[in-house]
């Protein structure tokens, strides 16, 4: 879900960029409103990763590490 309190800084600068700014702040405002969405899309698409922990276990590996000769390490 969105937090609207981080999309309203871009929609006011771009509101202001239109009312008052040039062509550049414009473009500039755009850009941030794109950058601004990427950042909310990528987030949502990583959710799952960021709110679990993943613990490995590789006590198998340590173990199959130490039964093999130096020959084949």
């Amino acid at each position: 879900m969105k937090d609207f309190s981080r999309s309203i800084p871009p929609r006011l600068y771009n509101i202001t960029a239109n009312v008052l700014g040039n062509s550049n702040m414009r473009k500039n405002a755009k850009k941030w409103i794109k950058l601004n969405e990427k950042a909310y899309m990528i987030n949502d698409t990583f959710a799952h990763f960021n709110s679990n922990e993943w613990i490995f276990d590789s006590s198998k590996t340590v173990a199959l590490l130490e039964s093999m000769s130096a020959d084949e390490i």
